[in-house]
């Protein structure tokens, strides 16, 4: 045993190094996954992702391999159980590297095949000794399809311009070729340089005096396709003959825990406008008949999970959510910036309000595109939400240190200004899970809505009873006729409506155009179309900018 190792486990040991962490995989084999190997590594990645202080990870190997991927021999030898638990662990270890805290650097000391040359691309950085050593996809010569979520990490992580060779030809690529078509960030002849490499660049960003929760949420944000991938363990592979076709997201889907991603809260946010449509919206959530339909429609387009219980549950949250922003804004020193859709304060704010109210910490790099939309989902008007701002009138970058992104490094592909999807990051602390079999209850208690004087664009809710209850609902906002599912058919009706509700001289060209531009997202079309026709013009002026 080392004893100068902080951890020395089966599969591999850990290392600090000054403000470096070394994870070395041990021992003279091809460093395959299994189970046991990937637990090893998770516990490590936990004892870094822990520690305090400035820190980055190399991750490197002993023998001839970095590592030769999944352990076909323990698959093998453990049929049919083995072929259920594989994929969603290796899955899990990879999501787990994406979403580590610091930055990572690969020094591959060997050959890197199929998995493992996946676990090297999921480091931020990669350095590599250029011997025989080769990196190689091999799927294709063994008989073994990928699936979309491994496929998901080539994809993200491999230049396009050599992906073809790397999925398509199963090519195998010395450092020196990996170094030109940018596989890797540098290369040389011995373990020794390559690892003095890989430590330099790792102290380097060791001592930068970042904040290391912003820089795993700007990962998360840079390959959010790949992160939902990996999570959702959607697709099995094909194994080679011998081996049963078995769908690993078997073991998946029977968890009791399933994780909302953006696009399902879309649909879900979406479901629930047309609720509010339906004059369903009563004070602890929605009417029966609304909760069932919402249920039958999510499991039609996302499966049997998502219950009646589950939606409840995901309700509550982005309430929550929604509660807890409208409180922030409330506070002296925080404001609303529009055009990022953040929260935004002065670090000093920030850092005092978070000492007493640490759940807050979250907001502040949390991206909300149209939240005001969830005002009309939780019974508010868009002028309770208007209320509760303060407007940011300075410059973004002179409140929050973050550069000059566009919010494309937060987002997704696109920046908030140009999109105003609904976004609820899929972040550890919100990407809540509910139980199949629990019995989730909202709370019959609804917290006072704020008095508006005047509002810009909504009317005040009023309230009727319906039924033989005595619950309140909201007015609905639309007449009652039936909404489009085509986004283009959706886009196209929002604009006839444009070019009737604006006369000739005010619809000028540039109007058009955002407007054209807006309705590319189908929430807005939905929520253009819901309004009564008096009140979209006022809407869509406040969406675009103009001035009334």
């Amino acid at each position: 045993m080392d004893q100068s190792a902080l951890l020395q486990l089966k599969a591999c040991k850990l290392e600090k190094k000054g403000n470096v962490f070394v994870l070395t995989l041990t021992g003279d084999g091809d460093h395959r996954f299994n189970p046991s190997s990937i637990e090893d590594i998770t516990q490590a990645l936990d004892f870094v992702h822990k520690a305090p202080g400035p820190k980055a990870l190399v991750t490197t190997n002993e023998g001839r391999y970095f590592s030769n991927g999944l352990d076909l021999k323990w698959i093998g030898q453990n049929m049919p159980s083995s072929l259920k638990t594989i994929q969603p662990k290796f899955e899990g270890l990879l999501c787990k590297m994406m979403k580590l805290g610091l930055p990572t650097i690969a020094a591959i000391n060997g050959h890197a095949a199929a998995g493992g040359f996946m676990f090297a691309l999921v480091h931020d950085y990669r350095f590599m000794k250029n011997d025989k050593s080769v990196l190689y996809m091999s799927e294709l010569d063994h008989g073994m399809s990928l699936p979309r979520s491994l496929m998901s990490v080539i994809k993200e992580k491999v230049p396009p311009s050599c992906l073809r060779e790397v999925v398509l030809r199963s090519q195998k690529f010395t450092a020196s070729e990996a170094r030109t078509l940018g596989l890797i960030d540098g290369f040389s002849g011995s373990l020794e340089i390559t690892l003095e490499q890989a430590m330099g660049e790792a102290n380097k960003l060791a001592t930068k005096k970042w904040d290391m929760e912003v820089y795993a949420s700007l990962r998360c944000a840079l390959y959010p396709s790949m992160i939902e991938e990996l999570e959702a363990h959607r697709d099995p592979y094909i194994w080679p003959k011998g081996m049963a076709k078995v769908t690993c997201t078997q073991a998946g889907a029977e968890r009791k825990n399933t994780q909302w991603y953006p696009s399902r809260d879309n649909y879900f946010i979406e479901l629930m406008l047309k609720q509010v449509n339906q004059g369903r919206l009563i004070s602890s959530g929605f009417h029966r008949d609304g909760w069932n339909e919402m249920a039958k429609m999510m499991k039609k387009k996302f499966g049997k999970t998502f219950d009646k219980d589950k939606l409840k549950n995901r309700f509550k949250t982005l309430k929550k959510i929604y509660r807890e922003v409208k409180q922030l804004l409330g506070q002296s020193g925080f404001r609303w910036c529009d055009k990022k859709k953040m929260v935004t304060a002065e670090l000093a704010v920030w850092e005092e309000f978070i000492v007493e109210h640490p759940w807050a910490s979250k907001y502040r790099v949390r991206i909300l595109p149209n939240i005001d939309t969830l005002a009309i989902a939780f019974g508010e008007t868009i002028e309770d939400w208007r209320q509760s701002q303060r407007v940011c009138d300075t410059n973004l970058d002179d409140i929050m240190p973050l550069g000059d992104t566009d919010q494309n490094d937060l987002s997704g592909h696109m920046s908030a200004a140009q999109s105003d999807a609904p976004h609820i990051d899929p972040v550890d602390e919100l990407a809540e899970s509910s139980s199949s079999g629990e019995n989730a209850k909202t709370s019959s208690s609804q917290s006072k809505r704020r008095q508006s004087e005047a509002p810009p664009f909504l009317p005040p809710l009023k309230k009727r009873v319906i039924c033989e209850g005595t619950s309140e609902v909201m007015e609905p906002l639309v007449k009652t006729e039936k909404i489009l599912t085509s986004p283009q058919n959706l886009q196209k009706q929002c604009l006839e409506s444009v070019k009737e509700i604006y006369k000739d001289d005010e619809l000028d060209k540039d109007l058009f155009l955002k407007a054209s531009d807006l309705f590319r997202d189908p929430l807005n079309s939905n929520v253009f179309l819901a309004l009564n026709p008096k009140y979209r013009k006022r809407w869509l002026d406040y969406k675009v900018g103009r001035s009334p």
